[in-house]
């Protein structure tokens, strides 16, 4: 599902609640010792997707849009984790970001799996 369709007031506002409760948690494991080195995503998804995210084309109607054939894959992080980013930075909590590509991804950025095994063989 392309992230338009997530990016709502209301649904943001929902993730950024939800996004508070899981950073007050994650404070609390690096007030005992922990350190929080990686956040893993899937690409693509319009709520956890790490560096890409959908759009629906434009001039596609709405009542016939059908996915992934109607969608553009951009540079962005999905709605859940804009929140979350943005919280984690607001309390200095700096860990890499992964996306793990799922099968429509995949289709489209073929490179996209081995790069994702290299972020992660380098952490």
């Amino acid at each position: 599902m392309p992230k338009d369709t997530y990016d709502k007031p209301h649904i943001r506002e929902s993730y950024s609640a939800q996004a508070r409760e899981e950073v007050l948690q994650l404070k609390e494991f690096v007030g005992n010792g922990a350190e929080i080195s990686v956040i893993v995503g899937a690409e693509a998804s319009p709520s956890c997707g790490v560096t890409v995210v959908g759009r629906w084309k434009e001039g596609v109607p709405v009542e016939t849009r059908k996915f992934p054939q109607d969608v553009d894959f951009v540079p962005g992080r999905g709605v859940y984790f804009e929140e979350l980013e943005k919280l984690l930075d607001e309390e200095g909590i700096k860990p890499a970001w992964v996306g793990v590509p799922g099968k429509s991804t995949k289709k489209v950025f073929p490179e996209m799996f081995q790069e994702t095994l290299k972020k992660i063989r380098e952490l």
